[in-house]
């Protein structure tokens, strides 16, 4: 199968726009994603590509893993007595 851009095409069967449907699958390892043009007066095919290729292996982004979470201090936090606040002298 040929790498294709997906672009809008004129229909050489009814010459009406074709929009290409996009799909995603998984295969060895790797994400395809192919671009299929069908006719729309008709639903007949016309072409297929595909679009893109990715290694599923290699791209998983840094940011996307959980950090671990932060450590947990052992010292308790002061305890502060309740005052009342502090007004006018009568």
């Amino acid at each position: 199968m040929d790498f294709i851009q997906p672009r809008k095409i004129t229909s050489p069967i009814s010459g009406q726009p074709v929009t290409p449907r996009l799909r995603t699958y998984i295969r060895n390892g790797k994400e395809v994603v192919e671009a299929e043009y069908i006719d729309p007066a008709s639903g007949t095919f016309i072409r297929k590509g595909i679009v893109s290729v990715k290694d599923l292996k290699q791209s998983v982004q840094p940011s996307l893993v959980p950090s671990p979470p932060a450590p947990v201090s052992p010292i308790p936090a002061p305890i502060i007595p309740d005052v009342p606040p502090a007004g006018p002298a009568k």
